[in-house]
């Protein structure tokens, strides 16, 4: 294909390798955080500190209301102007700390209703308004760091996105073990809420600099807009909601139908499809200035191109690891998680072919906020839950665990080939002018 660069495909793998290499290190540094709390408090505890994690995490989404994605599109059209650039930043930060403040009230009053004990004080009413200021924290840290995206600083964002707050949380347990002799339940939450906090402030005073160092606070907009332009925004939260909820269908319909054991054993097997998303997830965030660029620029054939190329980019990275997991899977079972899995050796086949059906088909869901279609990837993103809730439960009640496995094969492959030819036949046709244009 005309499109494929070799230059352009090495500069996605560079590029994305920094992405990923940071990613990896985020991984095992909550790895080691687990197994800390694990070890020192209990199974349970580590239950709760998941819980409250991804509770934070799925609150900031809808505190964000889609900007941490928009910054990311916004950047390339605005961030030569200053002014517009600081005034974006201002504004959207306004917005995150108002529904971080709604959200806060809502979760408080809704205790109230529960508990009229809530006033009168208690340990799990502080546990929520801490828990309510980290989702505060977690979503400007969010914004943040993919404003540096936005900007095109890669290390910057995969620091402080994947690797910081979990090493800092390990190292303020660490502290906490050196001082005390042990961890105790409390330290647990406090030690993360802290973290987030110091996270926060950290990268804030980098943001700072990075501003005063490039001269955008040389000259400070007259006025600021009340708010950003949201509606580019919305839809890309709603997306972000709907894609958090259907990474987790497949394990609540497990553990409804058939019990937590089989949870154990498929949401060990599901580790291992975490390679596929995060080399999917590396190239995507490397990629996704540089699409928004060239849809601003109206380079069609630039965007197709390095859309091709990342395409090209993932399947060399991937391809040995889908031959590995997807015609080996006993060998690799039985060398990790050992015997016991190796008779659900089938489930990681059955995965692997999704994933890398997903893969293939590049960063989909990126090049359609790149390219503001944020409201078409909404809906394709109902109709892959909807869609997927049917069929995961209809096959995890006939099939069981191997029901469950092709049900998230089929959903993942097709929300991602629907996207897919969407953006060939739609985006990345030739427009009529230029058609016109290379005739003459």
């Amino acid at each position: 294909m005309r499109s494929i660069n070799r230059k352009t495909v090495e500069r996605l793998l560079k590029g994305s390798a920094a992405v990923f290499v940071f990613k990896l290190l985020g991984a095992v540094a909550f790895f080691v955080l687990s197994l800390m709390i694990s070890h020192y408090v209990g199974t349970a505890v580590l239950g709760k500190f998941n819980l409250i994690a991804k509770l934070i995490l799925l609150l900031s989404v809808f505190a964000m209301l889609g900007l941490d994605t928009y910054v990311v599109r916004k950047m390339p059209e605005i961030g030569q102007d200053r002014h517009k650039t600081v005034s974006f930043l201002i504004s959207s930060i306004r917005v995150i700390t108002v529904m971080s403040l709604i959200l806060l009230v809502s979760v408080v009053m809704t205790r109230n209703l529960i508990d009229r004990s809530f006033f009168k004080g208690g340990g799990m009413s502080f546990f929520i308004i801490l828990a309510g200021i980290s989702v505060w924290l977690y979503s400007l840290y969010s914004f943040i760091c993919q404003f540096f995206r936005g900007m095109g600083s890669v290390v910057a964002y995969g620091f402080f996105r994947y690797t910081a707050i979990h090493a800092f949380a390990v190292l303020m347990l660490l502290m906490v073990l050196v001082f005390t002799g042990t961890i105790s339940e409390s330290w647990v939450y406090y030690g993360y809420y802290l973290t987030i906090l110091v996270g926060t402030l950290a990268l804030s005073l980098y943001l700072l600099f990075f501003l005063k160092r490039y001269q955008f606070l040389h000259t400070m907009p007259d006025a600021v807009p009340s708010k950003p332009n949201l509606k580019g925004s919305q839809p890309m939260m709603w997306s972000s909601s709907l894609a958090f909820v259907m990474s987790y269908v497949d394990i609540f319909v497990i553990g409804y139908l058939i019990g937590e054991y089989e949870v154990g054993i498929y949401s060990a097997i599901q580790q291992f499809m975490l390679i596929f998303t995060y080399v999917s997830i590396s190239i995507a965030s490397y990629s996704a200035p540089l699409l928004a660029d060239r849809f601003i620029r109206g380079d069609q054939a630039g965007l197709r191109s390095l859309y091709v190329n990342s395409i090209v980019a993932g399947a060399i990275l991937l391809f040995p690891i889908f031959v590995v997991l997807a015609g080996f899977p006993k060998m690799v079972l039985g060398m990790t998680f050992g015997p016991a899995y190796v008779a659900h050796a089938h489930l990681m086949t059955i995965l692997s072919i999704g994933f890398f059906i997903n893969a293939l088909t590049g960063p989909t869901v990126t090049m359609m906020n790149m390219t503001d279609n944020q409201s078409k990837l909404l809906l394709f993103s109902i109709s892959n839950v909807a869609i997927g809730l049917v069929l995961t439960c209809v096959l995890t009640y006939f099939f069981s665990l191997t029901g469950a496995a092709i049900a998230s094969s089929i959903v993942t492959a097709l929300f991602r080939l629907a996207l897919f030819f969407y953006i060939t036949l739609k985006i990345l046709k030739p427009r009529a002018t230029q058609t016109a244009s290379l005739r003459s």
